[in-house]
């Protein structure tokens, strides 16, 4: 099947200049535009038998130094007319992209390719388990439901002590127990199911809505967990990437994961880049 699939690699990667906070986005010592060199060349060096295109989703202006490394390299610049990152992170879902594909890669900058990951192109769709659902008290997850009227089977598996990466990744936890909180970095999903969830989503009105109705305390992980149930309402045609893709470099020590096992390494969270730069320096070499 390989052979029909064309990728689409969507990044997010708005420029923040002034390093305020954005939801969702943590200041490392890495450079948004070394993270994304960095990324490129991860793309470029290990990912040979997929056909695949790169582009970059921003809202914010690049300076002209980063715009100059940007025009240097084959990818692809889309700029949304819109102020809330969230909405740019969202628009990966729907955008138009210069070559059409059959699936879309929606990613960020902070991301490896160690080598080429087996992904499964047959589901409508695949992620990763988030660290944790400790966030949220039952009180919370009940006016979610209720708010946005989700009904899962998965909901069952709720349980605020769950560390959903170490159940799947090293305690090969099956998934049909776990709760489907997932981590939003990296999603592989099928080209026209991402326009059929991105819909789904505008439809719910999700942000707006949850904004009038939620601290803003919850705001990051909450919507991680919205776009589980929802495109489990959507379909049961899915899986969990395979362990090693997605991985979340703070949750578990790669050493004791084995770094032969990480294929897309997500180096996300206060403190990651220091442990990426020591752990994969050659990624980052000028």
């Amino acid at each position: 099947m390989s052979n029909n699939i064309f990728l689409n690699i969507i990044v997010l990667f708005s420029p923040n200049y002034e390093k305020t906070n954005q939801l969702g986005c943590v200041i490392k010592n890495i450079s948004l535009i070394n993270q994304f060199i960095a990324f490129y060349r991860s793309i470029k060096k290990n990912i040979k038998n997929i056909k695949y295109d790169i582009s970059i989703v921003h809202h914010k202006d690049f300076n002209m130094k980063d715009l100059s490394k940007l025009n240097s390299i084959d990818v692809n610049l889309i700029k949304f007319d819109c102020d809330k990152i969230e909405d740019v992170a969202l628009s990966r879902y729907n955008v138009d992209t210069r070559i059409k594909g059959t699936h879309r890669l929606i990613a960020e900058t902070d991301m490896l390719f160690l080598k080429e990951p087996n992904f499964n192109w047959n589901v409508d769709f695949q992620k990763m388990y988030a660290g944790s659902s400790k966030t949220f008290p039952i009180n919370i997850m009940n006016k979610i439901y209720k708010i946005y009227n989700i009904k899962n089977k998965y909901i069952k598996n709720y349980n605020i002590n769950h560390d959903l990466f170490v159940s799947y990744n090293v305690k090969k936890i099956n998934k049909k127990y776990l709760f489907p909180h997932f981590n939003n970095g990296l999603t592989l999903i099928k080209e026209d199911f991402a326009k059929k969830f991105f819909e789904k989503i505008i439809s719910l009105d999700l942000f707006n809505r949850f904004y009038i109705n939620f601290d803003k305390k919850y705001y990051y992980h909450a919507f991680q967990i919205i776009y589980g149930l929802v495109l489990l309402e959507l379909t049961d045609n899915w899986e969990p990437f395979e362990p090693g893709i997605n991985y979340l470099l703070k949750v578990y020590n790669c050493n004791k994961f084995g770094k032969d096992n990480i294929s897309l390494l997500h180096y996300c969270g206060c403190g990651a880049g220091k442990i990426a730069l020591k752990e994969f320096p050659d990624y980052f070499k000028n």
